[in-house]
């Protein structure tokens, strides 16, 4: 039976079983890389296939970097510099990554809106704001759901996503969920993008990726692009342009991923109940 293996964006191969073993014991291969043979549709595991099983049990790979460390530390070098070894970022990881970002933007979001909303009831209450002004038809018509300022919040929406994120990245060279994950965007050329760079693939990541924040088009957009990072290939926005690369996970690391997320879902029940205090009347500006 022959494989092939999956090496950043390239596929590899064929190599037979034993080939396959081989690149397993000597460190080659690790557990969660990528390989495929006759019979598998899409890229699977090292792990999840049965026939590699006693090749990864076998603790030549642990012996290997073993070995590495021991060779780092008499080149006066440090663990952490092979934990900063990158490879092709996952569609999991990417995914979930994501899903930090938006979180966090979305309470930042939350948050200004509620200030703006309560500052904009408290003028017009004190008539320092007429009813007929247009802030003030801005956030009544945001209130009662009429279609047209809806329409107008969703899009004030997206641009305060994309000036936020660039932003973020701007002053920090990354963002909340790239930063826990270990993930990085670069260029063809191996660089780190330049803000002007980030900002020309946040629009498509937004476009193509999430669908322009519309429910019904995010999904499919979501699944077509996971579908294509499954399989090996990078993103549409991505393609010929630029690539993620991430550091292994570490046990910081996972504690890091932990704590933002649980931090997450705290803002995210919290924000939902604000929303139906102020919906019920138990809130009120």
């Amino acid at each position: 039976m022959q494989w092939w293996r999956l090496d950043g964006v390239l596929r590899r191969g064929p190599f037979s079983e034993d080939e396959i073993r081989a690149q397993i014991r000597s460190g080659e291969l690790y557990s969660d890389d990528m390989i495929s043979g006759e019979g598998y549709g899409d890229w699977v595991a090292v792990s999840d296939i049965p026939e590699f099983s006693d090749a990864l049990n076998s603790g030549l790979v642990e012996q290997k970097i073993g070995a590495l460390v021991g060779e780092a530390a008499a080149d006066n070098t440090t663990t952490h510099d092979l934990e900063s070894e990158t490879r092709i970022a996952g569609p999991w990881r990417r995914f979930i990554a994501r899903f930090i970002d938006l979180a966090a933007f979305y309470t930042v979001f939350f948050a200004l809106t509620m200030v703006l909303t309560a500052w904009a009831m408290i003028a017009i209450r004190s008539g320092q704001i007429a009813v007929t002004h247009p802030l003030a038809e801005f956030f009544s018509g945001l209130a009662s759901g009429e279609f047209g300022f809806i329409v107008a919040g969703w899009l004030i929406g997206i641009v305060f996503f994309l000036i936020l994120e660039i932003g973020t990245y701007a002053i920090f060279g990354t963002t909340l969920g790239k930063g826990v994950l270990g993930l990085q965007v670069e260029n063809l050329r191996e660089n780190k993008l330049n803000t002007r760079e980030y900002a020309e693939r946040l629009v498509g990541v937004h476009i193509s990726g999430l669908g322009a924040s519309i429910p019904f088009v995010a999904f499919f957009t979501q699944i077509y692009q996971f579908k294509r990072l499954s399989q090996g290939k990078p993103a549409s926005y991505d393609e010929g342009s630029f690539r993620v690369v991430s550091k292994r996970l570490t046990i910081l690391r996972w504690a890091a991923v932990f704590a933002v997320g649980l931090s997450m879902l705290f803002l995210h029940v919290f924000t939902r109940l604000i929303e139906r205090s102020i919906d019920s009347g138990a809130i009120y500006f």
